[in-house]
């Protein structure tokens, strides 16, 4: 039987985890898991938030038939004399490492002819439960996750009730980059006889608010206060813009650039799945002129606001006078920002929002951000917060859902994983999105993060049950909240 020891502190039971224990399944039949014990700082102070026994107990809800042994401090060499594992697999993070006694246990490893393996944090998806487990029990695995955190976290239902009934005295300005969804629903008629293309009928044409201005609305719709300050076109979609956003009483500054179209991104629907996207943009940064008319609007704007929520998809509107101001202007006045920029196709990096409140990149923005490709997920996580000095983060996983991070004022990181609760989702275009709405409410009002991240887990499950990016209305969310409850 081939043997496996694995190797860690586990002090927060995350996806990073659970891929990493997953690799080492594939390694042989045994798997045994070694707990690092408890560790305090210079000043005596436990290291970890939870004692060996807590974090042990807390794997035993994750495994099956993993064996699992305590370690006296970091002895794992002792672990291994003693095992004798045909592999012993680590982080990617232990292959450099300064720690010697990590050191001693790799030597004796390799000294003894035995093999040692580094898993490096790959993005994946649930395409394993999907192929083994029926939707119901993908939901009952996902909602068993939720309750879990309902009882770490101490969430009740009131708590929730209590903390949406505040929502409506939230007041939040976003700024970002005016998007037009359009979603163009066909018919496939099969290939094409001249060229090996697809060929559809349109049947139906319809359009949603996108980018920064679907922040702006979701925040609307979830009861809060909200002004949006953007850059557009000159054009009918500009005006089709316009209207959506007054419609759901949104103070809206949209101003006009002659020289650049609004930004359109058309995509091609058949049989509910996405062919392919048309975009119409540019992507160069908006000139002297537009960009002094933004600032003085946030100037004007920013007086009346508990938070800003910059939505940033590199299109021109965040130039780098305009981040400089609006960090100037958070300053002086003492309020929160809340960063989300994304760079699927584009070139950009979240680390230029250094000191934000709130910063939420997905994984793979990250490790671009960071130019690093071999770096594990927690690795990854808490280096992104290190260059950001961002005191939370949201790390965005896909379909495993996202990760918060909150920095302590004792220097700790406490992180919590919520589970992506959509076992079918239909468009995951716009979970980010209404996620960094909610959070933004929540935090801009001081509430407490890890209650207002389970919020945002159902905020971002009912986004995505539809086609298109619609708004989160309170009502919805509150429908769906009490369904969990009882």
């Amino acid at each position: 039987m081939v043997t496996v020891l694995t190797y860690g502190h586990f002090s927060s039971i995350h996806p990073g985890h659970l891929r990493y224990l997953g690799y080492a399944k594939k390694q042989g039949e045994k798997v045994i898991i070694a707990v690092a014990g408890d560790e305090r700082d210079n000043k005596g102070n436990p290291i970890y938030p939870y004692s060996q026994e807590e974090r042990i107990e807390s794997l035993r809800r994750f495994t099956t038939n993993e064996e699992l042994i305590s370690l006296a401090n970091k002895d794992l060499a002792a672990a291994i004399k003693d095992l004798k594992p045909d592999f012993l697999v680590l982080g990617i993070e232990h292959k450099n490492t300064n720690d010697i006694r990590i050191h001693e246990a790799i030597d004796l490893q390799v000294c003894e002819g035995r093999k040692v393996l580094y898993h490096v944090t790959d993005q994946v998806n649930d395409a394993h439960d999907l192929l083994t487990k029926t939707e119901q029990e993908r939901k009952e695995k996902k909602l068993k996750a939720i309750k879990e955190i309902c009882e770490k976290r101490s969430i009740q239902k009131s708590d929730i009730n209590e903390l949406l009934e505040n929502w409506k005295n939230a007041n939040i300005l976003v700024i970002g980059d005016t998007i037009v969804d359009e979603y163009s629903v066909c018919e496939a008629l099969g290939l094409s006889a001249e060229a090996p293309v697809v060929v559809v009928k349109e049947i139906e044409e319809k359009k949603f608010v996108g980018g920064a201005s679907i922040v702006a609305s979701h925040i609307s719709a979830l009861g809060a206060k909200c002004s949006y300050i953007s850059v557009t076109g000159d054009d009918e979609a500009s005006e089709w813009i316009r209207s959506e956003l007054n419609s759901l009483n949104i103070n809206c500054s949209l101003i006009k650039d002659k020289r650049r179209p609004t930004t359109v991104k058309k995509r091609y629907v058949v049989d509910g799945q996405k062919l392919f996207r048309v975009s119409k943009l540019d992507e160069k940064d908006v000139d002297s002129e537009v960009e002094r008319k933004v600032i003085e609007e946030l100037e004007e704007k920013i007086k009346t606001h508990d938070g800003i929520v910059i939505s940033d998809f590199v299109y021109g509107v965040i130039t780098d006078k305009v981040k400089d101001t609006i960090e100037s202007l958070a300053t002086k006045k003492g309020i929160p920002i809340f960063a989300d920029l994304q760079c699927s196709s584009q070139v950009g990096s979240i680390t230029k929002y250094r000191g934000a409140e709130l910063i939420c990149p997905n994984e793979r923005e990250a490790k671009v951000a960071l130019q690093k490709k071999d770096i594990n997920l927690e690795q990854l996580s808490l280096e992104v917060m290190k260059v950001t000095r961002s005191k939370n983060m949201i790390m965005k996983i896909g379909a495993e859902g996202f990760i918060v991070y909150q920095n302590q004022d004792d220097g700790r990181t406490v992180k919590q994983a919520y589970p992506a609760l959509a076992v079918t989702p239909v468009d995951v275009t716009g979970a980010g999105d209404s996620l960094l709405a909610g959070m933004a409410i929540g935090l801009s009002l001081r509430q407490p993060i890890m209650k207002v991240a389970f919020i945002g887990t159902f905020i971002a499950c009912t986004a995505v049950e539809t086609m298109g990016n619609v708004p989160i209305t309170i009502k919805k969310l509150e429908s769906k909240i009490t369904e969990f409850f009882d």
